[in-house]
């Protein structure tokens, strides 16, 4: 839980902390930050952890693991964080503050967590090994035991599936979703709207701020 929460938590909270210095608020955009920032980000932890499991399975030493996964998972997780926080980057050139706050603090969310996995990650795991070591053997059987699960086990239905997915595919081709730039349609319907008014009883001056 450590070793996957800790990166996490810690490049959330640099997140929010860029967003209070460089923007101070959080609008209807940005405030779904955490959410998305902890569904993407918690990934990148559980797959090193995975790795760093199967290579103790084999038998290998805590250096030894921890070597193979930053040679190979961590080059795999860079990347894919990479395209990912890139691909949010690109709302930056929108005109509507929201999404291009959105874009920037998502990209730099993801680059901070990959630097928090990969200067933590290896603490945490060390620090464990050594209050509770690792029994290989029982990685081994855990994982042999859940492959044996699956062997021997068709895709249930598989035709139906790939009929029903082939129709939603063509209905939202010729249906395509729309997306309402209006965001005062958002409104609830009970929502009041107070004018000031001058202080000579004249017309309204407008909405407030």
């Amino acid at each position: 839980i450590f070793a996957t929460m800790l990166p996490l938590f810690t490049g959330l909270g640099s997140a929010l902390g860029i967003i209070y210095l460089a923007v101070g608020y959080f609008n209807i955009i940005t405030g779904f930050i955490v959410a998305i920032l902890s569904g993407l980000g918690i990934d990148f932890s559980i797959h090193m952890l995975a790795r760093y499991y199967e290579e103790r399975a084999l038998g290998k030493d805590i250096i030894s693991s921890l070597k193979t996964v930053f040679k190979t998972t961590l080059k795999a997780t860079f990347t894919a964080a990479t395209t990912t926080a890139f691909a949010f980057l690109c709302l930056i050139v929108t005109e509507f503050k929201g999404f291009s706050q959105f874009g920037y603090t998502i990209f730099l969310g993801l680059m901070l967590i990959i630097v928090a996995m990969f200067i933590s990650f290896p603490c945490v795991l060390i620090i464990s090994e050594r209050l509770k070591p690792i029994d290989s053997s029982k990685i081994e059987k855990s994982s042999e035991k859940s492959l044996s699960r699956l062997r021997g086990k068709k895709y249930p239905m598989p035709y139906t599936v790939a009929i029903v997915m082939f129709i939603l595919i063509v209905l939202s081709i010729f249906y395509p979703p729309k997306f309402n730039f209006n965001f005062s349609s958002l409104r609830s319907s009970k929502t009041v709207v107070i004018s000031d008014e001058n202080s000579s009883g004249g017309k309204s001056t407008g909405p407030s701020k």
